[in-house]
């Protein structure tokens, strides 16, 4: 073809409007060196179907000046296979218009290699649209650079489908803001799989809101180690609901500072088992008005060593009324330092039943003051 042997600066003085009717034959016959020397106004005058008819060769041979120089209806009209030729290099030039043009079905076209070489400044600028319509499988192939790049609005695109298709390490990577910006609605459709994938520090940093809106199935899937990177705010945002419906083992993963959290108004309702599975640590850390919310029934279902591990001032906040409904079992388990930091008010109100029912080491631990309240009928129904 004469073209070929055009020289490379009589070849830019070719006029645009010429450009644009030059036959796909010609210009097939351009060496990808000639097609670089093109001028922007050259490139951007090509037709669809002149870019289309491009070689292989001369495609992947168009520089990154290029690539940025066409426009948004030319990469529009790329076909999927003239993209999965495209290089990084290539797909780094595009511009955020010139991204955003390529439609999703030729998105999910891109081969995995390409997926994973995609630059993260074509990744940033694709639409909430383009992401949200991505396959599952085009979701996967991105890397966890990838995944944490995309931003707040982009994350909060994805469909409860995408999210639970994210691979184990994806969403392991997901951390700080990235986490924030999950709506409670994506994080409430999380299956138990995609739950437990992400990373203590990912839990620790989600809002008070997003705490409160996992489900009681979703909490009881948390590993220990989830439940034990909670912050004080996240364990005082638990609800009734989730806290009533915790294990055992997650229970005492909340730690001495976390159960300080949970409401008077909740620890009312938490269930003698739930109780019973606090750590000693956990129930000396129990706050003065934690250990008065909890009611008679609580109180008697204590087994022995967690009765014994109230603290002793906290045992006062107990009102004379449970103080009152106390089995004798439970009354005589009560340590000597215990029955000793009794309030005045407390021991002056117990029945002549409980008294007599202290054992000998508790009724020496009475002090002069507590006995001073008894009247004569309680002090002689002492052992």
């Amino acid at each position: 073809s004469q073209l070929q042997l055009v020289e490379v600066v009589d070849l830019q003085a070719i006029s645009t409007a010429t450009v644009a009717n030059i036959s796909s034959t010609q210009l097939n016959a351009l060496s990808s060196t000639q097609l670089q020397k093109f001028t922007s106004s050259q490139v951007q005058a090509l037709t669809s179907s002149q870019l289309n008819a491009l070689s292989s060769t001369q495609l992947t041979g168009l520089d990154v000046k290029e690539m940025a120089a066409l426009s948004t209806g030319q990469v529009q009209n790329l076909s999927s296979t003239q993209l999965n030729l495209l290089n990084p290099a290539q797909l780094g030039a595009l511009t955020s218009n010139q991204v955003q043009a390529i439609t999703s079905t030729k998105l999910n076209e891109l081969t995995t290699t390409q997926t994973q070489a995609v630059p993260l400044s074509v990744l940033r600028a694709l639409s909430t649209s383009q992401l949200n319509a991505l396959s599952s499988t085009k979701l996967e192939a991105l890397t966890t650079e990838q995944i944490n790049q995309l931003s707040a609005e982009q994350l909060q695109s994805l469909s409860s489908t995408q999210l639970n298709n994210l691979t184990t390490s994806q969403l392991a990577s997901l951390v700080g803001s990235k986490m924030q910006s999950l709506s409670t609605t994506q994080l409430n459709a999380l299956s138990s799989t995609s739950l437990q994938a992400l990373s203590a520090l990912a839990i620790k940093g989600l809002s008070s809101d997003q705490i409160t809106g996992f489900t009681s199935t979703q909490l009881n899937k948390l590993s220990t180690a989830q439940m034990a990177a909670l912050n004080a705010s996240q364990a005082k945002a638990l609800t009734s609901t989730q806290v009533n419906g915790l294990t055992s083992s997650l229970i005492q993963a909340l730690g001495t500072a976390n159960i300080q959290q949970i409401s008077v108004g909740l620890m009312a309702n938490v269930s003698s088992a739930q109780l019973n599975a606090l750590t000693t640590a956990q129930v000396v850390a129990l706050t003065s008005d934690q250990v008065g919310a909890l009611s008679s029934t609580q109180l008697n279902n204590l087994d022995t060593t967690h009765l014994q591990s109230i603290e002793k001032l906290d045992i006062k906040s107990i009102s004379t009324t449970k103080l009152n409904a106390l089995s004798s079992t439970n009354l005589q388990a009560l340590t000597s330092d215990q029955v000793t930091a009794l309030t005045l008010d407390q021991v002056k109100n117990l029945t002549t039943a409980q008294l007599s029912k202290l054992t000998t080491t508790q009724t020496t631990a009475l002090t002069k003051q507590q006995e001073a309240v008894l009247t004569q009928a309680q002090k002689d129904s002492l052992a």
